[in-house]
């Protein structure tokens, strides 16, 4: 039988051992320490935060604290703090001098607003790497459940009779202090539980007038900026987070958005895309959420190339799928249309602002009574009603481009490149929720969900030389 192996805790070592021979030469907490050295800290906006006055940790410190807890799933301050006493990766991260969490909440609270210089800094390091491809990236969004719960969202009736309430228990309590002369003196201030309740009825107030305001159906009081999300029919509250991401799977473009869908994201994403990295890649991919031809026409605008498949209209099966919308040839020069059959439409009206007031719509009509096809076009006695959107033309070059198939081989590529993402996140990661409350906290929160997943991309190349830091 081999020798039973014990620790000697009365052991002495003749040479205490460097902190720095604490970890192993490719570990990630030393990948971590060497990014982090090489950031200009001052130009990233990262400062030191108040607190009381004496000595303090380094900005380097508790950045690559954050940085590495991220890194290793771990996101909340008293949790960073437990790492920093017991993980060996903290502990040589901090020289065996570690934290309290108020010290490193406070670094949080202080350079929020910083995450996004930072999360461009990571991509750049990549991009100098030579890791970063521009040949095809895709954009997709996905919805992230928020800090606060669907249990105190409200619609605008509930709120209307919390207001009703909270009004009535105010009036009521002022009433009883000036009747027992409580509140004649000019230093007079609220009982406590009252000001509370005066500050819960301003955020019901608040919360009401937001919610007609942005014409939604519901909201949470104690997180308005939180939307209603619906994902595999379940409706939630939550945001929209969006990500570029490039055939390597680095993402090089990372955004929360103000609404619950994809529309209208589009030339944002790519936009953050063109200051991070300069340029857009020759191709983006999009998925049919981001589809409509007014974002097709502002990305044509801004000579963005993307892909994406055009939203059409009613959809249309067996002989009337040769009379679907798309099939009505459009000249934007002579501003006619003209039937699958050859039949000219007549202009009706004047162009006018379509469902989302944003752009215009020209209505053309067949008045051709005598048509055989008739039956099989339309159901209208009028006659066949096709409206025109002023990105029509956009839209008809897309379907032509996407008759090629190295278009449709590259759209085909936006889910494995795409979704693959957010899978790291939520299934690997296990970031599934917010843990902070408010769109700026979760915008700075996402971009280094973002940047701890680029790192961790950059950290096997790292290992083995391929990305050279400082």
């Amino acid at each position: 039988m081999g020798r039973e192996i014990r620790p000697d805790f009365e052991q002495a070592l003749l040479f205490p051992p460097l902190i720095e021979d604490w970890v192993s030469k490719d570990h990630p907490a030393r990948f971590i320490r060497a990014f982090v050295q090489s950031l200009d800290l001052a130009e990233l906006g990262i400062k030191v935060p108040s607190g009381p006055g004496g000595s303090f940790y380094s900005l380097e410190t508790l950045l690559a604290i954050w940085l590495y807890g991220y890194f290793e799933k771990i996101r909340s301050s008293r949790a960073l703090e437990r790492a920093c006493m017991n993980m060996v990766g903290f502990i040589w991260l901090t020289g065996n001098r570690p934290p309290d969490h108020n010290t490193i909440w406070r670094f949080w609270r202080t350079n929020r607003k910083s995450m996004k210089a930072l999360f461009r800094s990571a991509v750049r390091v990549a991009v100098d790497a030579d890791l970063v491809s521009m040949a095809l990236h895709a954009v997709d969004g996905t919805k992230i459940k928020s800090a606060a719960s669907m249990t105190g969202c409200k619609g605008k009736a509930r709120l209307e009779k919390w207001l009703q309430r909270l009004d009535e228990k105010v009036e009521a309590a002022i009433k009883e202090i000036d009747a027992n002369g409580g509140g004649s003196s000019p230093e007079y201030r609220l009982p406590e539980a009252l000001q509370e309740t005066e500050k819960l009825r301003e955020k019901v107030r608040s919360a009401l007038d937001r919610l007609e305001e942005e014409k939604r159906k519901g909201i949470n009081p104690s997180e308005p900026d939180a939307r209603l999300t619906k994902k595999y029919g379940k409706t939630d509250l939550g945001y929209n987070a969006q990500a570029v991401t490039e055939e390597g799977g680095l993402i090089v473009a990372a955004e929360i958005v103000d609404n619950a869908g994809d529309m209208g994201a589009l030339v944002p994403m790519l936009d953050e895309v063109k200051d991070t990295l300069g340029a857009v890649a020759e191709e983006t991919v999009a998925d049919g959420g981001y589809s409509s031809g007014e974002e097709m026409a502002k990305a044509e605008e801004r000579e963005f190339p993307v892909l994406m498949t055009p939203q059409e209209g009613r959809k249309r099966t067996g002989d009337e799928a040769e009379f679907a919308a798309k099939h009505f040839l459009y000249d934007p020069d002579l501003n006619t249309v003209v039937c699958p059959k050859g039949e000219s439409l007549r202009r009706e009206g004047e162009p006018k602002w379509g469902r989302r007031k944003r752009y215009k719509v020209q209505s053309f009509r067949c008045t051709n009574k005598d048509c055989p096809f008739r039956d099989k076009c339309t159901r209208d006695p009028r006659g066949r009603k096709v409206e025109i959107s002023e990105n029509r033309a956009a839209k008809d070059r897309m379907r032509r481009k996407l008759e090629r198939p190295e278009k449709q081989a590259a759209l085909k590529r936006r889910a494995p490149i795409a979704e693959r993402t957010f899978a790291l996140i939520k299934h690997i990661a296990g970031f599934r929720r917010w843990t902070y409350r408010g769109i700026e906290a979760v915008r700075a929160q996402w971009h280094l969900v973002c940047t701890a997943l680029n790192l961790k991309t950059q950290f096997k190349h790292w290992v083995h030389g391929r990305v050279v830091i400082g």
